[in-house]
């Protein structure tokens, strides 16, 4: 008895569900009076077919509730947008690069075959995984939905076709439209490949690479023979291809297709984090806590001293996913995997060996006394402020006057508007004893060098600066650090993560190279100074 009251309960929790969600849907898409004559026009049933045609985020929520239990980001919004644009138009190529954990496989490879031929936008739809066997659990999920789901038969009056095997099904509709839907794997046999006279009208590649395969040349370049040689030609001038994939190895076939190395394809790259913490300083602390051995609740510690700084730590910080995880649980995500396979598999920017310039840093333990060195700072301010453009840089390195070794004392990046950033400076001077100063001057640098000039003046600081205008390619002058971080000469500063980071992120393709260039600037300003120390020109005032 007890059980037959639970099962009511259940479902009427579920009406009581698919009421609101489908009002909540209808009313993001029509106005009052629009809906009113929609619900007198046509039953509930037809409704649900109508708006899920309508947006794929319904038709997910509505149908598959097992499968969608969490909120949609807004790059999965855009994907969905992807799809329909290539559902109403003809041979489009995309290719979509999504980290690890985001929903990737479960929407190319069960929730967009079943939208496409459901309603009758795909006589054949074709997925292709790195082998049959890891897109067989997809054809079962998308089975089981279509013997089992009753909405989604009440609504579409789906019937079995003629096959219904592992690796292929055929559906008719309730229009009578005869489809399939078929997997395969890249390795096994694709040319030719047809559903009675039909060749392929949507094709969707999901991962083609294992881990294994990612690491071989010879198996990557195989992938891309078969992408190139048979996937590009498999259907018709009609066929829509849709690439969805994480980036396992800088030469694989989904970093060519999102670098454009394909000519005709769409493509669009996303990161689990977007920008990290402002607060290198406090993460870095966080993270000596959350590693250290000797204190056996140490994941605790750092939590509680998370929580004390939270607000700080979190200071901008943007996440693909807001809506489903946090900042936090990917740092610790990030000490789990270790900063390489985080790169890889949660941002989609794999560390190729041959590519990457300095491979490991060397840090201090201590610094010497700041009057056994020689101190510099050099910055190169960015010319346009803002999340979307290049950082500002500042380094703050010294060299010991006998021994001739380099630290970088402080080393930070920032996206500051120039006075924000002038004011950082003026700080640093407060702390740092800096013999001399270096100011990058291209284009309209160097009116910010006399305004900085200027709010030095303001500060009674009368440090001499002085105008740098870099020439040359800037991959070779980066480059030719290489010797001297490769052999512990330059010794950095284990609290500049950024920094850190972005010094060894650096190749000849990296986005961001403000660091690195920061740092080249900063030992060619200290080779100038002289042993005896500058004059204090506040004598002079």
């Amino acid at each position: 008895m007890l059980e037959g009251v639970t099962t009511i309960e259940t479902i009427n929790q579920e009406q009581q569900r698919q009421t609101q969600l489908l009002k909540q849907y209808m009313e993001k898409h029509f106005k009052p009076p629009k809906i009113k004559q929609l619900i007198e026009a046509f039953s509930f049933s037809e409704l649900r077919k109508l708006i899920g045609e309508m947006d794929i985020e319904y038709f997910a929520l509505c149908y598959f509730p097992k499968y969608f239990d969490r909120e949609f980001g807004q790059f999965h919004r855009q994907l969905f947008a992807e799809l329909k644009h290539m559902l109403s138009n003809t041979g489009l190529i995309t290719a979509f690069g999504l980290p690890r954990e985001h929903g990737k496989s479960t929407i190319s490879s069960f929730l967009f075959p079943l939208y496409a031929t459901l309603y009758d936008k795909s006589q054949f739809t074709l997925i292709i995984s790195a082998t049959e066997i890891i897109a067989l659990p997809f054809l079962d999920m998308i089975k089981d939905e279509l013997e089992t789901n009753t909405m989604l038969i009440e609504d579409f009056g789906i019937r079995k076709g003629s096959r219904w095997n592992n690796n292929e099904i055929w559906l008719r509709s309730k229009s009578g439209l005869d489809s399939c839907i078929m997997i395969r794997g890249v390795d096994g046999s694709l040319r030719g490949i047809h559903y009675k006279h039909h060749r392929p009208t949507l094709v969707l590649l999901d991962d083609l690479l294992k881990d294994d395969t990612a690491k071989s040349e010879t198996k990557r370049d195989q992938i891309k023979s078969t992408f190139t040689d048979v996937v590009l030609p498999i259907g018709t001038r009609d066929t829509n291809i849709l690439i969805c994939g994480t980036i396992l190895n800088e030469e694989d076939i989904m970093a060519d297709l999102l670098k454009g190395k394909i000519p005709g394809v769409r493509s669009i790259r996303k990161a689990a984090v977007v920008q990290f913490s402002d607060r290198d300083d406090l993460w870095s602390e966080w993270e000596q806590q959350y590693n250290n051995l000797q204190d056996e609740d140490r994941i605790n510690t750092a939590l509680s001293f998370f929580i004390a700084h939270k607000d700080e730590m979190l200071e901008g910080t943007e996440i693909l996913w807001s809506e489903y995880l946090e900042y936090y649980y990917l740092m610790c995500k990030r000490q789990a995997m270790g900063i390489n396979s985080f790169q890889k598999e949660l941002q989609n920017d794999p560390r190729s060996t041959d590519d990457y310039i300095f491979q490991h840093l060397e840090y201090w333990d201590r610094l010497p006394e700041f009057d056994e060195m020689e101190i510099v700072m050099y910055i190169d301010p960015a010319i346009k402020a803002g999340k979307k453009n290049d950082y500002s840089a500042i380094t703050i390195l010294g060299q010991h006057r006998k021994t001739k070794q380099l630290y970088v004392i402080d080393g930070n990046i920032y996206k500051l508007l120039p006075d924000d950033l002038f004011q950082v400076a003026v700080e640093k001077l407060n702390t740092y004893p800096v013999d001399k100063i270096g100011f990058e001057t291209i284009q309209a640098q160097s009116y910010m060098k006399q305004k900085f000039e200027e709010e030095l003046w303001k500060a009674k600081k009368f440090t001499t600066v002085e105008s740098v205008n870099s020439r040359g390619q800037k991959h070779e002058r980066i480059i030719s650090l290489e010797p001297d971080v490769k052999k512990g000469h330059i010794l950095f500063n284990s609290a500049n993560i950024r920094y850190n980071n972005q010094i060894k992120d650096y190749n000849r393709n990296c986005k961001y190279d403000d660091a690195p260039d920061s740092l080249y600037g900063a030992v060619q300003l200290i080779q100038s100074v002289k042993s005896l120390k500058f004059y204090d020109r506040s004598l002079l005032f």
